[in-house]
């Protein structure tokens, strides 16, 4: 079970990896990201990109965001959302603070379809990083992951959370993995990263981030799911034998 997490971390952030190093050339596609703090929200729209920066003031916070994305759509690799949040001030006591990252059509903001993996079903994941800092000495990060297969183009919104990974400060990373269906071959996927109760004894910088990614599932894994149908297969002719006798 742990060889297999490890295995299914290693995997999502080998895509992630990919896409911050370069690759095929992205097709066109907006990031449309939101932050949310101490009631005030921000909207910011990056045309036709697979990478984000941003330097932002909202609330009581200062910060650098940076958000990372794997190729869309038409390419072979696994659809991937990584976001950092660099916090470079505090000008007063902590809020919750909230980053949705969405990858849109650029001509009318409709959740873009992701084309790979093209398997059924696929494995959907949320990780998340807030390591040890100076300064801080509480506080949690949420990473929710959205997923829906569909094969329309006009799909809206973030829909329901299917994974989320949640890290308490100091902790070890969070990370989950969820199998889902892909009837469909095709998908949006859109990120939330949230910081809430901060707990800070001075007005360092921090940061933390997540992570969000569809993989195809391993070889391994489909063939345990092939034993399996097997079994129950051996276990309905076992039973007709048994009745017909």
């Amino acid at each position: 079970m742990i060889r297999d997490r490890l295995k299914t971390i290693a995997m999502a952030v080998a895509v992630i990896s990919v896409a911050m190093l370069g690759g095929s050339k992205p097709a066109a596609a907006d990031i449309l990201m939101t932050i949310s703090a101490g009631g005030s929200t921000q909207s910011y729209d990056f045309a036709n990109n697979n990478q984000a920066f941003e330097v932002a003031q909202i609330g009581n916070y200062s910060l650098n965001i940076e958000t990372v994305v794997t190729n869309f759509p038409g390419t072979a690799q696994s659809g991937a959302i990584s976001t950092t949040v660099n916090v470079t001030g505090l000008s007063g006591a902590p809020q919750t603070l909230t980053v949705q990252v969405q990858l849109v059509n650029p001509n009318n903001n409709d959740n873009l379809l992701w084309t790979g993996p093209t398997t059924n079903p696929v494995n959907v994941t949320a990780g998340t990083s807030f390591s040890t800092q100076s300064g801080i000495s509480g506080g949690t990060v949420t990473t929710n992951t959205y997923y829906n297969s569909t094969n329309l183009s006009t799909t809206t919104g973030l829909g329901a959370s299917t994974t989320s990974a949640n890290q308490a400060y100091g902790a070890s990373p969070g990370f989950n993995s969820v199998v889902m269906g892909n009837p469909a071959g095709s998908y949006t996927l859109s990120q939330t990263l949230t910081l809430s109760n901060l707990v800070e004894s001075q007005n360092n910088s921090f940061n933390f981030g997540g992570t969000s990614s569809v993989l195809a599932p391993e070889p391994s894994s489909l063939a345990v799911a092939g034993l399996g149908a097997l079994g129950m297969i051996g276990y309905g002719l076992r039973r007709r034998k048994a009745l017909g006798a």
